[in-house]
């Protein structure tokens, strides 16, 4: 689960083109479950592709976007489950589709987020402003409150057909959305997992790092990416489901286009 969802992290620097094209790709990617979670998940998918020609002039622009995001779903562990082996060890990332941490919190559905964002570029420079309200899907259609996001993103280097992006964010998201992730109900607490009561506020940061080339077979692009999370001085730092304020996601996958 991403902050900017991981297919679309994936999807925009695979489907960068310089035609008006479509295709597919396959992803592979390890992303935590929500942001300060202590598992990841390992997860390999197709996508669909499309050209998104982007073209750098030295002159300022601005738009107005709808704006999407896509939040995983989330299986607590049962009641009585074994702490997982190198849980909370420091170099130690698990690879897992159960959560430990919410073990007999139950199942929380995927959430999908639909809002607007307005964007301005200039040269290799991109500063893009979201905010979006998210619903979740399937369990009774509830609204989980606003994500927002604050997005700079630098185009550093592109020669040939390499290109080389670096991408900072910094969240915030309403009280609602931290509850869902990061509150602990009464009737939740046990032994190391206390009540907890999450406020609106300042998320956390990230860092990204993405590189895709085209490479020499007809129509085929490679990328892959490495993105850094903090949630240091977050709002919800301080609940017993942040395992790991501190963490890392990684993704790769190729494409073809027609």
């Amino acid at each position: 689960m991403r902050l900017n969802f991981i297919i679309l992290i994936v999807f925009t620097f695979l489907s960068e083109a310089y035609a008006e094209e479509y295709g597919v790709a396959i992803v592979g990617v390890a992303t935590p479950h929500y942001m300060g979670a202590g598992e990841h998940y390992p997860l390999l998918f197709p996508i669909p592709l499309f050209s998104s020609s982007f073209k750098k002039e030295a002159k300022a622009t601005s738009a107005f976007d709808f704006h999407f995001d896509f939040n995983l779903p989330i299986s607590g562990d049962s009641s009585d489950a074994s702490k997982p082996n190198g849980y909370l060890e420091k170099d130690e990332y698990i690879l897992d589709f159960k959560n430990y941490a919410r073990r007999g919190m139950g199942f929380t559905p995927a959430v999908l987020f639909v809002g607007g964002e307005a964007a301005f570029s200039f040269d290799k420079l991109e500063f893009v402003l979201s905010a979006a309200p998210g619903v979740q899907l399937g369990k009774d259609w509830s609204g989980v409150g606003v994500l927002s996001k604050i997005e700079l993103t630098w185009h550093a280097l592109r020669w040939g057909s390499l290109e080389f992006i670096f991408v900072g964010a910094t969240k915030f998201s309403s009280a609602n959305y931290n509850q869902l992730y990061y509150g602990v109900e009464r009737a939740e607490v046990i032994s190391g997992r206390e009540y907890y009561k999450a406020e609106a506020g300042y998320l956390g940061s990230s860092l990204a790092f993405h590189f895709h080339t085209w490479v020499p077979i007809k129509s085929m692009i490679f990328g892959f990416f490495l993105e850094y999370q903090t949630m240091e001085n977050s709002v919800v730092e301080n609940s017993p489901l942040v395992v790991r304020p501190y963490s890392f996601q990684c993704g790769g996958g190729f494409g073809f286009l027609f």
